[in-house]
């Protein structure tokens, strides 16, 4: 007997139960969120030694909201270099460890820059945990902050990444969202063959051109703006990152801006300065300069105040190191005797006020990521019930205490509200809190379901290396609302490993719910496909509608290798009305549409999502079936069975199944439109098996389905 190919699919809980902490040696559950009703609070607690303390317990902490204190309701200390911990941590949010590494184009060189990305590389590839999720940006003056991959755990995308730093002419990033990547078989053994120490030359030309900016606008003034494009960009990350759960640390690899800006001008000026005020050439003399910028410094705090709020932490890394001065000014070592490292007071300024750590004076910057790693991998996570709840949405100060003496403390300062109204995010904001969703929709505490969606998965086998999945989405009329915007649909095959093999992303304009020449269609129907390998995944899927509005859906799938040319038999697909739905297709890395066509009696067949039936009412079934030995005779026997049973095993007489129309097509596979009217059973969810026997060989499928209640109208 030829087995069909089967895929496994099941939905995956977007709901977990949540209870407290029991006695005893039981575990106590994760609770991790954003919502308000439960708070998380990373705690990192370091001894003398500087090292990470454990053994703590939950009596030995205290927690003050806005100096009231609150109760600590759950408890856990995370170990990041636990492998056995890892799946328990990818369920729990504000455990997560996130890293987003800030490439600084313009206040660097390319000889430090190509440092930072070798260290930056070996860091992602052998020193993140499984459960880690990384990020990586780029600022330059000519277009701020701009992110080039999202947080993921798909290390090909963020190795890609740092070696591209987004340059178009190099970068595969292609995904809106900046978590997946289209990769060619042979593209990273291309880039992985490259020597460490290159830099490719479309990157050395965007850095060069950034410098002779500098040096054409080389005015006082024009290299202030380029500072404030910074702040700003620093200021916009904070604001895009405060609802990103859990500790964000940022590692910042520059060399900083000149900090006379802040703190006045340097000896030999401050000589010069007081020479010409003796003179009397008070012309001579800019306070802002002598004495530092207040203004301007009161912009730094407020960038930094930014990123504290967001519970983020920047550790400054110092790229003018200890190397020869002619790498860092693109000059001959006899035109610049000395190493300029005026830009050390400011990347200090960043780590300490932001709570991080200041690395400087290291040519190798592997061990400094090293040790960034060790001193993040082991801290405390405390759940504190806020008080009462504030419509403001404003921000609450939080500080928690620890009793033993001689311990420190590091801690997000607080949280925001989050208000009524949803407030309009600027992109980068957009861009992380999408990303979230569809890492951490897991998170029992954080439900995403204001746009409801049904998905439908169709196993296609092939006799390539990658099987296709044919993907429905269908969104009905009553989600779409009746106010104008964008509507964004992704979706991502995600392997186990966490590497994205495939994904897509589709924007549709909506003047109103519905055009008025589908004022009568019951909603939005998509088709597309995934290819992947063979192996296991979760396929997630993310609609979200401008001004608001979002839901995820998460399915687990295993697909099987396929023996060259055996048979398969698809699982029965129930039809709707192709004229009841607006059709669209999902265009991905491969063309648009479902990966083979559906046709039933002459016009196409729109495979229905929801699968409930009624009993007496009759539905209409296909089957598609292809077998090399009786592929060339259109005139062999079939024998069509079905079985109907419950989760318990319990069989149920399944109803009359009559085959309507058979169709040959050119390449050997049979579709067969069958009628199907259930039979009278409980109602509930059941299994509908389907066996198909042709000329001796017999092939299988199944389907889920839920049974309605006889008379009981339902979505159609």
């Amino acid at each position: 007997m030829v087995r069909a190919l089967l895929i496994a699919i099941a939905a995956s809980a977007l709901w977990l139960g949540s209870t407290s902490a029991e006695a005893g040696d039981q575990k106590p559950p994760l609770l991790f969120g954003t919502d308000v009703s439960l708070v998380q609070v990373p705690v990192f607690v370091s001894g003398r030694d500087g090292g990470a303390v454990a053994g703590l317990s939950p009596k030995d902490f205290s927690v003050e909201e806005d100096g009231r204190p609150v109760e600590i309701v759950s408890f856990r200390y995370i170990d990041t270099t636990a492998s056995e911990s890892q799946d328990e941590i990818r369920q729990s949010s504000a455990a997560r460890r996130r890293f987003l590494l800030l490439f600084d184009k313009s206040f660097t060189d390319p000889a430090g820059l190509a440092r930072a990305q070798k260290a930056a590389k070996e860091f992602v590839l052998e020193h993140l945990a499984e459960s880690d999720l990384a990020a990586v940006a780029t600022f330059d003056f000519l277009r701020g902050i701009r992110l080039v991959a999202n947080f993921t755990e798909d290390r090909r995308v963020l190795e890609h990444a740092i070696r591209t730093l987004g340059i178009p002419s190099l970068s595969k990033i292609s995904d809106p969202l900046a978590i997946a990547a289209d990769f060619q078989a042979t593209d990273l053994r291309r880039e992985r063959g490259t020597e460490s120490s290159s830099t490719p030359q479309e990157l050395l030309t965007s850095i060069l051109s950034v410098l002779v900016r500098q040096m054409q606008g080389a005015e006082e003034q024009a290299y202030r703006n380029r500072v404030r494009i910074l702040l700003d960009g620093l200021e916009e990350l904070g604001v895009s990152l405060r609802r990103i759960p859990g500790r964000k640390q940022i590692l910042y690899f520059s060399t900083g801006f000149n900090s006379t800006l802040l703190a006045g001008q340097e000896a030999t000026e401050q000589r010069r300065m007081s020479e010409a005020i003796v003179a009397g050439r008070i012309w001579e003399v800019d306070g802002s300069l002598r004495f530092g910028d207040a203004s301007f410094r009161g912009e730094v705090d407020e960038a930094l105040s930014s990123l504290v709020r967001s519970d983020s932490v920047v550790h400054s890394i110092d790229l003018s190191g200890l190397g020869t001065a002619e790498g860092y000014a693109q000059l001959p070592r006899e035109a610049q005797p000395s190493r300029d490292a005026s830009g050390r007071e400011s990347l200090a300024l960043i780590a300490g006020q932001t709570g991080g750590r200041f690395f400087k004076d290291a040519n190798d910057l592997g061990p400094v990521l090293r040790e960034m790693a060790d001193l993040t991998s082991r801290y405390y996570v405390l759940g504190v019930q806020p008080r009462e709840s504030r419509p403001d949405g404003g921000f609450r100060k939080l500080r928690v205490k620890v009793k033993p003496k001689g311990l420190r403390l590091s801690h997000r300062p607080g949280f925001f509200a989050r208000s009524a109204e949803p407030e309009r995010s600027p992109t980068l904001e957009r861009q992380f809190e999408a990303a979230e969703l569809l890492v951490s929709a897991s998170d029992a505490r954080s439900p995403v379901d204001s746009l409801p969606f049904r998905v439908l998965i169709i196993p296609v086998p092939t006799d390539t290396g990658r099987q296709s999945l044919g993907v429905v989405v269908q969104m009905p009329r009553s989600s779409l609302g009746d106010s104008a915007g964008s509507l964004e649909l992704f979706g991502y095959a995600i392997a186990r490993s966490g590497e994205i093999e495939d994904h897509f992303a589709h924007f549709l304009r909506l003047e109103a719910a519905l055009p008025d020449a589908t004022a009568d269609a019951r909603g939005l129907s998509f088709a597309g496909r995934f290819d992947v390998p063979p192996g296991d995944y979760t396929l997630k899927f993310l609609a979200q509608r401008e001004g608001g509005g979002a839901a995820t859906r998460f399915f687990e799938v295993t697909v099987p290798e396929r023996p060259a040319s055996a048979g398969f038999l698809l699982p029965p697909l129930f039809g709707d009305n192709p004229r009841a739905w607006v059709q669209l297709d999902l265009k991905g890395r491969s063309e648009g549409g479902l990966p083979l066509k559906l046709e039933a009696g002459g016009e196409a067949f729109l495979p229905r999502t929801d699968l409930s039936v009624r009993p007496g009412r009759k539905e209409r079934l296909l089957l598609v079936a292809y077998d090399p030995k009786t592929a060339r005779d259109p005139a062999v026997d079939v024998d069509i069975r079905s079985a109907l049973s419950d989760d318990s095993g319990k069989r149920f007489p399944p109803g009359a199944i009559v085959v309507e129309k058979v169709i040959h097509d050119a390449d050997g596979r049979r579709s067969y439109v069958l009628g199907f009217t259930p039979e009278s059973v409980p109602p509930g969810d059941y299994t509908l098996r389907i066996q198909l026997g042709e000329a001796g060989t017999v092939l299988q499928s199944y389907t889920r389905l839920k049974v309605l209640p006889r008379g009981v109208a339902d979505s159609r």
